[in-house]
């Protein structure tokens, strides 16, 4: 699971950390945020072993998919992960790509629920928003 996270938070931050970069910029984005259902039912019927398999495998579903469609990934936090499309850099029908990006997540997450039995309550809401955002480095 590390390697595939690696990159893009390691970009991310050398972003954050040029100097040359604009204090701040309001720029088109597209933010997309995915948050796991059903994962404490779920993590009382399992041994914490087969817990971790399952939130690293959705971690990494996760990175592959949101790398694919030319995301990044700002956060990652328990259940929730967070991904911009459009930020650092422009990108092309970013909300056309965060949406095919949430449908493959909703249809890969649907395959480890098939592929890990006894997974029930486990599934995945997600949110998309388009807008101007405001980007800038936080404590200067």
């Amino acid at each position: 699971m590390t390697s595939s996270l690696i990159l893009p938070i390691f970009i991310h931050n050398l972003i954050m950390m040029n100097p040359d970069q604009q204090d701040s910029a309001t720029r088109q984005a597209t933010i997309l945020k995915a948050v796991v259902s059903g994962l404490d039912e779920l993590s009382q019927g399992l041994e914490p072993a087969s817990v971790n398999e399952l939130v690293n495998k959705y971690y990494d579903i996760c990175s592959s998919l949101i790398t694919l469609y030319g995301g990044t990934i700002d956060l990652f936090t328990g259940r929730e992960m967070t991904a911009f499309f459009g930020i650092p850099d422009p990108l092309d029908k970013a909300p056309l790509k965060a949406v095919s990006a949430a449908i493959d997540l909703v249809n890969k997450v649907a395959d480890l629920k098939h592929e890990m039995e006894s997974l029930a309550p486990f599934g995945i809401r997600i949110g998309i928003n388009t807008g101007p955002v405001i980007v800038e480095k936080i404590g200067r």
